[in-house]
């Protein structure tokens, strides 16, 4: 008698999966079986198209369940089978660097619950000592950390997160505080924003100063030769003349 244990899918165990071989004019059969009491119980036997070419058969109403399944699963495919972590040969032929953004969007528009599974399954997570600096990396695209990329999580980055929960409107959960790869999850989720800088008021006054005002041009300074700036100076010349006075200035 073979045991099954619950959940173990050999395909994503990275096993070598079963494999046959039919000879020419014979069908390969599927066996469908349900748990009883006591032993499992076998109930039937069937052939399929999809078994004679290899692939494996997805749950149908009708077919007991659970079933034995002879066949590879297709990569995008395990939910079909009730598998549910990714399978290497989906994550493989799916998953994209964690800096690689043309990816992560264009995956998102494309196959939104596929770009879901891969980033909170931890398939697109940043390297376990590089997760500050991702995460730092990652605000300052959106505008939200104005400081250099250190790796430091201090004061200025758990702002630059709250910042981004703010603006984007997403659930912080309780993230933030610290640089964990849940919080670079839930900001990959989350999606794109641009954090705005509040805008500074200024404090200079604009009114213009009193001492560059230009000064009075009245002739009481007690000079014989000009009178209030009058071209009749007693000199008859037609050169600027000079005002009298302690200052001295050209006209």
């Amino acid at each position: 008698m073979l045991t099954f244990g619950s959940g173990l899918y050999a395909q994503s165990f990275d096993a070598r999966p079963i494999t046959f071989d039919p000879a020419p004019g014979e069908a390969p059969l599927v066996v469908a079986y349900e748990p009883a009491a006591e032993l499992p119980r076998l109930i039937r036997f069937t052939t399929v198209p999809e078994a004679q070419r290899g692939e494996a058969i997805a749950p149908r109403a009708g077919f007991p369940a659970p079933s034995i399944i002879l066949g590879r699963v297709a990569s995008g495919t395990e939910e079909s089978y009730g598998i549910e972590r990714l399978m290497p040969e989906t994550v493989a032929q799916f998953a994209f660097p964690y800096n690689d953004v043309e990816s992560r969007n264009a995956l998102r528009t494309s196959d939104p619950e596929m770009f879901r599974a891969l980033v909170s399954q931890g398939h697109i997570d940043p390297p376990v000592n590089g997760v500050a600096v991702a995460l730092q990396e990652e605000l300052q695209r959106m505008n939200c950390y104005r400081s250099s990329i250190d790796g430091d999580w201090g004061a200025g980055s758990r702002r630059a997160a709250t910042e981004y929960f703010r603006t984007s409107g997403v659930s912080a959960n309780g993230l933030g505080s610290t640089a964990t790869v849940e919080l670079f999850r839930s900001i990959v989720l989350g999606g794109d924003t641009t954090c705005v800088v509040a805008a500074q008021t200024s404090t200079r006054s604009n009114r213009p100063s009193s001492s560059g005002s230009r000064p009075e041009t009245g002739g009481s300074s007690g000079s014989s030769g000009n009178s209030g700036g009058t071209s009749g100076s007693s000199s008859g010349g037609s050169g600027p003349s000079i005002s009298g006075g302690g200052v001295g200035m050209f006209r």
